[in-house]
């Protein structure tokens, strides 16, 4: 058995999409999984199952979603260690008490790809989140180039999705160890 955490979007906001957690937790155990809890209103439900693909774990969500409220329920399913480890990666300042820091950890739905959300919002804008060390950036580019000359000859070849898998590559090597900051506007 394996923990997952399935994360439904959009439910019970302002009176609309609801789901209500008493109805939903019946509908989890009656697909075959255990150890079901839901939290608060929120449409997150942590549950147990057999070792299965998260997207196979998704289908089986929001099919049960639609036929037991009739909703078409974006959901998004993930190992519980794929939680705890992401987590751990997160950079120092997240989950701080700090009011000036508001965090947020997004989760990209499929068919959406990081690709795709990078073409959308693009770099950091000026004043916002930064690396602070180039040296930590540099280094794993670096090492990335090296284990993936093919892609980096691609991308020099004029291949555009190359530079997508570097980047990707480049973000999995810092795993959050890169220090952020807000960038000071006087200097």
């Amino acid at each position: 058995m394996r923990r997952y955490i399935a994360l439904l979007r959009g439910v019970n906001i302002s009176g609309k999409n609801k789901v209500p957690m008493a109805e939903l937790k019946p509908g989890f155990e009656a697909l075959g999984f255990s150890d079901v809890r839901t939290w608060q209103n929120s449409g997150n439900v942590v549950f147990s199952g057999e070792k299965t693909e998260p997207a196979a774990l998704t289908g089986q969500i929001e099919g049960m979603i639609q036929r037991r409220f009739g909703l078409e329920i974006p959901v998004f399913v993930l190992p519980q260690e794929e939680l705890a480890d992401t987590l751990r990666h997160a950079p120092d300042w997240w989950g701080t008490e700090d009011p000036e820091v508001y965090d947020n950890l997004i989760f990209i739905l499929p068919p959406a790809s990081f690709q795709d959300v990078y073409r959308e919002i693009g770099a950091p804008k000026e004043g916002l989140e930064q690396i602070r060390d180039e040296r930590v950036i540099a280094g794993a580019v670096a090492r990335v180039l090296e284990e993936h000359p093919q892609s980096a000859a691609d991308y020099r070849a004029g291949k555009e999705k190359a530079l997508g898998f570097l980047m990707g590559r480049v973000m999995k090597e810092l795993k959050g160890k890169a220090e952020a900051f807000q960038k000071d506007p006087d200097g």
